[in-house]
């Protein structure tokens, strides 16, 4: 009985320590993933970042020259109405001047 008992033991003794060991390997695995898994959110966060800083300026960039060219539109638009002013005066005149002959 003594040694039947004591058999049990030794074998609840090695399956508690294959338990152990195959607990412990996988625990590590598991760190190992855990780490690989952190760092690559970690690279593609700052890489999401760079590309949102990125696009941030080149928003800001395109928002500039919108306003750049809208003004030199706008001066344009000023300049082509000063033209048509000028030109309208200068018919007026020479039809004048023509009149008078």
């Amino acid at each position: 009985e003594n040694l039947r008992t004591a058999q049990q033991q030794a074998i609840v003794a090695a399956d508690a320590a294959d338990f152990q060991a195959h607990s412990t390997r996988e625990i590590e695995r598991l760190s190992s993933q855990l780490r690989a898994t952190s760092s690559a959110l970690t690279a593609e966060r700052s890489m999401a970042i760079q590309e949102q800083s990125q696009k941030e300026r080149l928003a800001e960039t395109a928002e500039a020259q919108q306003k750049k060219s809208t003004s030199a539109l706008e001066r344009a638009r000023q300049e082509l109405q000063n033209l048509q002013v000028a030109k309208a005066t200068a018919e007026a005149e020479l039809q004048r001047q023509q009149e008078s002959l």
